[in-house]
């Protein structure tokens, strides 16, 4: 089985909401809603993938913080998606859909609300048993 390491944000604003971006049409599982980031590329780092990601998605350049938790979701039957999440220590520029159908904000008891890719739901519920 062939397992593909992908990063993601975890970027919270100090009002508590967290970031969320919507996949565009022409992207797979389009209209989906994700923590934003993507694949590693030769020789990254996760973080070095995390920061890319954010800066070719969003236009920010963005402070890779800790280490939050890893996701395994099998897609199909020769392959998974291992999500691994960190947080955004900080961030310079405001960002911009420039590769997504959307961007929220979202409070995190409403984040089980957005239609998640599967990968990403393990993320928001690990979220909110923290905020518990």
């Amino acid at each position: 089985m062939k397992i593909i390491t992908v990063v993601a944000a975890i970027w919270q604003r100090a009002d508590g909401r967290f970031f969320l971006a919507q996949r565009a049409p022409e992207q797979s599982f389009a209209g989906q809603w994700e923590f934003p980031g993507g694949k590693l590329e030769a020789e990254e780092t996760e973080p070095q993938a995390l920061a890319r990601e954010m800066e070719e998605e969003f236009g920010i350049q963005a402070q890779i913080g800790s280490f939050f938790m890893e996701s395994l979701h099998p897609y199909k039957p020769q392959k998974t998606i291992r999500l691994r999440a960190y947080w955004i220590a900080s961030v310079q520029g405001q960002p911009q859909a420039l590769e997504h159908a959307q961007l929220a904000w979202v409070l995190p008891q409403e984040l089980l609300n957005y239609p998640l890719s599967q990968a990403d739901i393990p993320i928001a519920e690990a979220l909110l048993e923290q905020l518990d």
